[in-house]
């Protein structure tokens, strides 16, 4: 059987396993095995689930995530994210929608800042959320 015909089975069969309610991460483990399995046999299957995470964790930006993530921490509680937040609003606070332009922008700024969108992302949440809910 071709590849691309068995990429194709395994995304509808994707599709399938969850509308049936499965939980997409445990669909997305049976698609992945039952593919491996089609396309390279049992052993290969068996191979790729035994190595695949270790090597894909073991990646140096795997390694460096949590410090990212304390750094957002430490930028939201200090307060230096907040200020960035409320100065773009300030620019933007007038425009219709400018509370959400106010985020993108103001993530972006902290991104590009820290090197990382992920803490950005996370300070922003937590920044972000009170104010768009009032």
């Amino acid at each position: 059987m071709p590849n691309e015909l068995i990429g194709i089975l395994i995304f509808v069969g994707l599709i399938v396993v969850i509308l049936h309610g499965v939980p997409i991460f445990a669909g997305l483990m049976l698609c992945a095995f039952a593919g491996f399995w089609l396309i390279g046999g049992p052993v290969f299957a068996a191979t790729q689930f035994q190595s695949a995470p270790f090597l894909n964790m073991a990646s140096y930006s795997f390694a460096v995530f949590p410090m990212f993530m304390l750094l957002g921490v430490l930028s939201a509680e200090s307060g230096v994210a907040t200020n960035a937040y409320f100065a773009i609003r300030k620019w933007l606070g007038g425009v219709r929608g400018g509370l959400l332009m106010a985020t993108i922008a103001a993530n972006g700024v902290f991104g590009a800042c820290s090197g990382n969108s992920i803490a950005a992302s996370t300070v922003f949440c937590k920044i972000a959320m009170p104010e768009l809910s009032r």
